[in-house]
């Protein structure tokens, strides 16, 4: 059984939903992906990582336009038949999550993770609005036990263990780091390795660009090998896995 699955390290500008909304959209209108399952991009991208004040009445004015935006992608997972994910800044009940969303390409929401460990903010935040989830990140496709994780959550120990006990077949890594290209040749790609290869057959690991810091990269493992990759670089690059389940 095969999975044809794209992963998008593609550029994000902080606070600008409607170019990154036009990335992803450029993403899933593209005629070649007609025969893909799933199209991923980064953590946070479609808010873009830093675009946050941490003032809860500041950062509530892009709830509206950000929920809005996130349904209307969803719309678009069914117009173009293709199934997706992102990450976003989540505003539900007075409080902001770091989710990842994957819609099918129905359109229908097969999961709608929220943040366990909180790397994604400075300790000294307000939790009383900026908070995490408490739930694992799952979903059934194809038959195939599907798993998310995001950025920091594969280094907490606690969380690492939890998700080899899930028995994932397949875990969606997105993240948001900003090693330089050569100090992530040279060691961190491969510590990254390392601890992703036991939490599932298959790891799909995604980050996005930005001006300011972050490089990109995406990268794709199976059984513990690292099987296609795309570099670090600021051009935007994704990647095509083909996902051979025998």
């Amino acid at each position: 059984m095969l999975m044809n699955i794209i992963l998008c390290s593609s550029k994000f500008i902080n606070g600008d939903i409607d170019y990154n909304k036009s990335m992803i959209i450029k993403q899933l209108s593209e005629p070649a992906n007609s025969k893909i399952d799933f199209i991923f991009f980064g953590e946070t991208y479609l808010n873009g990582f830093d675009s946050l004040s941490w003032n809860y009445s500041e950062d509530k004015k892009s709830n509206k336009v950000t929920m809005n935006t996130v349904k209307y992608l969803g719309e678009m997972a069914k117009k173009y038949n293709r199934g997706l994910g992102f990450g976003y800044f989540e505003f539900v009940d007075q409080s902001v999550y770091s989710s990842y969303i994957i819609y099918d390409s129905n359109g229908y929401i097969l999961c709608n993770y929220r943040r366990i460990t909180k790397g994604w903010r400075f300790d000294h935040i307000d939790t009383n609005h900026y908070k995490e989830g408490n739930v694992i990140g799952e979903f059934k496709y194809k038959g195939k036990h599907f798993g998310i994780s995001l950025c920091g959550d594969i280094w907490d120990d606690s969380l690492y263990n939890e998700l080899l006990n899930k028995n994932f077949d397949i875990v969606v890594w997105p993240v948001y780091i900003d090693y330089k290209p050569d100090i992530w040749e040279e060691k961190e790609k491969y510590e990254y390795i390392k601890r992703s290869r036991s939490v599932a057959s298959k790891v799909l690991f995604i980050n996005s660009i930005s001006d300011e810091y972050a490089y990109g990269g995406t990268y794709f493992l199976s059984d513990g090998e690292l099987i296609e990759e795309t570099k670090m670089s600021k051009e935007g690059m994704r990647l095509l896995a083909y996902l051979d389940f025998k």
